[in-house]
């Protein structure tokens, strides 16, 4: 009966919500949470007011310095476990749910054109084992529209030359040094076979020929044996962005 809201988030939310999402999105989340209960802790479950939850959705939108999509995000997740508190019966209503839920916000998400494009890959100096592998990456990512996790997990089986093809149907994930190749994407919609041009086809076969010359067999986005981690990614584009004036 006087269970705090941190002991309940510790003990019985959090192994819940962790036994019932992918690793990633527990890690991601973790901040979240965080930030959740170091304003609720000491709270009793059963004390926590309307007026609490407006206070702290007021606090996120004007004095937390976080943008309008993360205070969604983190008022969004609070008002949740309170309502798998009246799911578990610890308390008779949700009182987060009598104030107004926080608007992600229009996204406004920066693209290249294709002159800008042009521009940016002409920039790598292909000679360069690694900068060839950073020009794939660029052009791959672009063409296809694939999700940075999908194109890290792509291997040469899932390029067909003849019928001009390209199966994404896996996601990579690090954690702690290691990797994992999930056989399964975001959504299953994005399991897709995507139709490749000829200058892809070109551009794929040249760069594997380059691999194989060092050794390197399974990934097509990698200068080694082993795939690149997602931040690799973040750092080429805006490498050759920057380089490009782009």
């Amino acid at each position: 009966y006087n269970m705090t809201y941190g002991q309940f988030l510790t003990q019985i939310y959090l192994p819940i919500y962790k036994g019932n999402v992918e690793k990633s999105t527990w890690l991601s989340r973790k901040s979240v949470f965080k930030i959740i209960k170091k304003r609720f802790k000491s709270k009793k479950l059963r004390s926590i007011t309307v007026e609490d939850c407006e206070m702290f959705r007021v606090f996120l939108l004007t004095e937390s310095g976080y943008s309008q999509s993360f205070s969604s995000m983190v008022y969004s997740t609070f008002r949740r476990t309170l309502t798998k508190a009246v799911n578990l019966q610890y308390i008779e209503a949700n009182p987060s749910m009598r104030t107004k839920a926080i608007p992600k916000g229009k996204a406004v998400v920066p693209y290249w054109t294709k002159d800008e494009f042009e521009k940016v890959i002409s920039s790598v100096y292909v000679k360069d084992f690694y900068e060839h592998m950073s020009f794939v990456l660029l052009w791959l990512y672009y063409t296809t529209g694939m999700r940075v996790s999908e194109g890290l997990a792509l291997t040469w089986d899932d390029v067909d030359f003849e019928k001009k093809t390209l199966r994404v149907h896996g996601t990579l994930e690090w954690y702690q040094g290691e990797y994992t190749v999930k056989p399964y994407t975001k959504t299953k919609s994005s399991m897709r076979m995507i139709s490749i041009d000829d200058d892809t086809i070109f551009i794929l076969q040249k760069w594997k020929e380059r691999q194989l010359k060092h050794g390197v067999t399974k990934f097509i986005l990698t200068t080694t044996e082993r795939p690149l981690v997602r931040g690799t990614v973040n750092r080429i584009v805006n490498r050759y962005a920057d380089a490009a004036g782009v």
